[in-house]
């Protein structure tokens, strides 16, 4: 009965290890060299290492779509700022490489989404959004510019 036990135990640690691992290995690593298309969310923590992994690369395109006023009480270090609420909002967007890949932020994370959306019917196939925006960013005391 102790073996059961033994082999259960073991199996458990095993299959919980192989599930950390996939889940730490994520592909983001790779994310320029793909062509692969997605859209998806991200955490502060997993932007912020994106962030600094693809800093100054031309094909990686940080993008705040809050207001202007909003822009100026601070931001990611490198990013673009093009507000979702202007009316030529989709005009500007049609301007960007929809090569790139962009990790997109709002305040809260609502904007961003849509501008998200937005940006994947008009092409655009690898784009993150930072979950809980700038200001779940600001929670975890990760760095803003102003």
């Amino acid at each position: 009965m102790s073996r059961k036990l033994l082999l259960c135990a073991a199996a458990l640690c095993f299959l919980c290890a192989a599930g950390r691992t996939a889940v730490c290995e994520s592909p983001k690593e790779e994310l320029s060299e793909t062509s692969e298309s997605f859209a998806e969310e991200i955490s502060p923590s997993d932007a912020a290492s994106l962030a600094e992994k693809y800093r100054g690369r031309a094909d990686f395109v940080i993008l705040d779509v809050r207001t202007d006023g909003e822009f100026t009480t601070g931001f990611i270090e490198g990013a673009v700022n093009l507000d979702y609420s202007k009316e030529d909002f989709l005009d500007q967007l049609e301007k960007l490489d929809k090569d790139s890949v962009y990790l997109v932020y709002c305040q809260a994370g609502g904007r961003s989404r849509r501008a998200m959306e937005r940006m994947r019917e008009r092409g655009f196939t690898r784009i993150y959004n930072l979950t809980g925006g700038i200001s779940l960013w600001r929670d975890e005391n990760l760095p803003v510019k102003k």
